[in-house]
């Protein structure tokens, strides 16, 4: 009889501190995977959206969160930056050029159990310059008169553009001579009252 009360006195306190040990933390500790980031992004007139998503919550703590500081933006100009929800996170930046980029380098946010990411993460977007591609005048219905000096040099309207084109192009060849640029195009563009 007394063994046994020996015995359900050792498991008693094993489970209390089993309990204590969970309660405390201890569970975060078994949590050595790193976490990872991807970013997404949108693009309205000059406006870039990018949306950080994390594999898994951030911590708190002093250097877990991921800051705009700690965000490198080449091409525009840092706006507001949104902490969502410990997952996921979101950064405005206005584009001073064509393409507009983020990246975060390792070592720049940690998870609840303090393990920081160990890969750098990039993404670009080209900006939505807003313009509907109206053509206002081509080389289809109107036909220029291509000044060019005497020597060297030939402008024609050619019907096969460069690789990606569609349509009549200008086509201009320097061929030798001296040296000169086009110099003249007259044409009548038909512009409408939009």
């Amino acid at each position: 009889m007394n063994k046994t009360a020996k015995y359900l006195s050792l498991t008693a306190c094993a489970l209390a501190a089993s309990l204590f040990l969970s309660g405390c933390g201890g569970a975060e500790g078994d949590d050595t995977v790193a976490p990872t980031v991807a970013i997404t992004s949108a693009a309205s007139g000059s406006t870039v959206t990018f949306t950080f998503t994390f594999s898994e919550a951030l911590g708190t703590g002093t250097g877990d969160p991921l800051t705009v500081d700690e965000i490198t933006v080449v091409g525009g100009t840092v706006g507001t930056f949104t902490v969502v929800d410990t997952t996921h996170a979101t950064l405005t930046v206005t584009a001073t050029s064509a393409i507009v980029s983020v990246s975060v380098a390792a070592n720049k946010f940690a998870d609840v159990s303090h393990n920081f990411n160990t890969a750098t993460t990039t993404a670009s977007r080209a900006y939505d310059s807003g313009t509907s591609g109206t053509v206002i005048a081509d080389f289809d219905t109107v036909i220029p008169v291509v000044g060019l000096p005497s020597e060297g040099g030939t402008g024609t309207i050619t019907t096969t553009p460069p690789t990606g084109g569609t349509g009549s192009a200008l086509a201009l060849l320097r061929s030798g001579g001296q040296a000169w640029a086009l110099n003249v195009l007259t044409a009548t563009v038909p512009f409408t009252s939009t």
